[in-house]
Parts: structure tokens; sequence; C-alpha cells
């Protein structure tokens, strides 16, 4: 058995795809301990209905694991309906941007961009998403 075949069949393994799923999730931004990630695989698996609204999953309304993107924190498991009605509410990114070099912050609530700037430090980027949610907080509601 050639190397490949081994690799894929661990990718295929209970273990691999739990290793996969929870590696996506912290690529997405989910920054909670291992411990919990854990858990939360586990809860997402056993689920079978949207936290949120109760609709069960089907094939064109697929799980998700919902976390806020600007602490990183678990929130919960939605249907795909949910989650994206979520963000197009609120939308907060910080991204790097290698063609100007800086931080690119964007929050867009609704369609509309409330705020699209940018920072060299990434703490400065963060401080102007917090700064953006104490003067606006109806913006994240």
């Amino acid at each position: 058995m050639g190397k490949r075949t081994s690799n894929r069949k661990y990718r295929e393994s209970a273990k691999g795809i739990r290793k996969n799923k929870i590696a996506l999730w912290k690529y997405r931004g989910l920054k909670e301990n291992n411990l919990f990630m854990n858990q939360i695989y586990d809860e997402y698996l056993k689920s079978k209905e949207c936290e949120l609204c109760g609709e069960p999953y089907s094939k064109h309304n697929k799980k998700h694991m919902d976390h806020d993107h600007y602490t990183g924190k678990f929130r919960n498991i939605c249907c795909a309906r949910c989650n994206s009605w979520k963000a197009d509410r609120v939308a907060k990114n910080i991204v790097w941007d290698n063609y100007i070099g800086s931080w690119q912050i964007t929050i867009v609530r609704l369609g509309e961009y409330i705020v699209r700037t940018t920072r060299k430090k990434y703490d400065d980027a963060v401080k102007v998403l917090a700064d953006t949610k104490l003067k606006f907080p109806w913006y994240f509601t």
C-alpha cells in the first residue's frame, strides 16, 4: 500500500474527517481551545436541526458552525439560511492585503459599507472595529 492510499484512507476515516473539519473551522476564524473544538464537533455531528429556527437540515439548507468573526468565539450550529441571514445583517472583516501591505477593515450592514479603511498594524484594525461597535451599537444588533 502506497503513501497516497494510506493518506486517503486516513482522510476518509472518522478521525481524519474530524481533524479536517476542525482545521477548516480554524482557517475560517474559529478561535477556541482544542478540547472545546472537539466538543463543538461532537455537537455538530449530533445536531439534526437549526438551533436558531428549528428547521431540520436538508440538501439545500446544510448545517454550519456559526462564530463571531470579530472575537472568533463559537456561537451556535445553525442552518445555511440563518447563518447567511446573520452575515447579511453585519459582516465584520479584517484581512491582510499583500498588495498594499496593510490590514483591510470592512464592516458591512445590510449590503452597505459602514467602515472600509486600512491600518498598518493589526491591533489598530481591531481597535477600529471596537470603536465602531461602541459608537454605533445598533449596527451590530
